[in-house]
């Protein structure tokens, strides 16, 4: 078998999430999509939604009672992990790609609403 015929599971340059170039926002967004998209088709939704939020609602006497709290970590369901690590592959791919600039950036910005 020739060698242009075999499978190679290196990374191409269609595989990967285009360096960012904010003059050309449509067509890297639409690249990028694409990109996690095949990583796992539900990384789209954690990038278009947000981040996971694991909350939960306390009760007494089952009645709603106080604000929605955070998960603690010991209570994570498989698919509560499974979502937390594309949130961490999303913001990786993404990441990746952007000038230093950007990311310092986006350092300084406040916290997702939950």
């Amino acid at each position: 078998m020739s060698s242009s015929t075999t499978y190679n599971p290196q990374s191409t340059s269609s595989s990967k999430i285009p360096l960012f170039d904010s003059n050309k926002f449509p067509m890297w967004k639409t690249k990028a999509m694409v990109v996690l998209e095949t990583m796992d088709y539900d990384m789209l939704d954690i990038v278009t939604l947000g981040p996971h939020a694991l909350m939960f609602q306390p009760t007494k006497e089952g009645v709603a009672e106080g604000e929605r709290k955070q998960t603690p970590k010991h209570d994570y369901t498989a698919e509560d992990k499974r979502l937390i690590h594309l949130d961490i592959k999303a913001r990786a791919a993404i990441g990746m790609h952007y000038p230093m600039i950007y990311i310092i950036w986006f350092k300084t910005m406040n916290q997702p609403k939950r």
